[in-house]
């Protein structure tokens, strides 16, 4: 895998990786990975989107949802 990318932009990650723009950036609204800007290009890094993709659970493992957040500060 030498030649693989450093970053992934996002309109190209549901060909990439089979997920959708919408789903990166809840999981970057999530904390789980960053989404880089340069101009009017949003980019993922690659090595991110594949830790997140390759984990047993996948994003749910760990990330919380803004219904969660929400649920908490009401409890707050």
């Amino acid at each position: 895998m030498q030649n693989a990318p450093l970053y992934t932009r996002m309109n190209m990650v549901a060909e990439v990786y089979g997920v959708s723009e919408d789903t990166v950036r809840r999981w970057a609204g999530n904390g789980l990975l960053k989404i880089h800007k340069r101009g009017r290009m949003s980019w993922v890094k690659a090595k991110e989107m594949i830790e997140i993709i390759e984990t047993p659970c996948g994003a749910e493992c760990g990330a919380s949802t803004q219904k969660d957040d929400i649920n908490r500060q009401n409890m707050a």
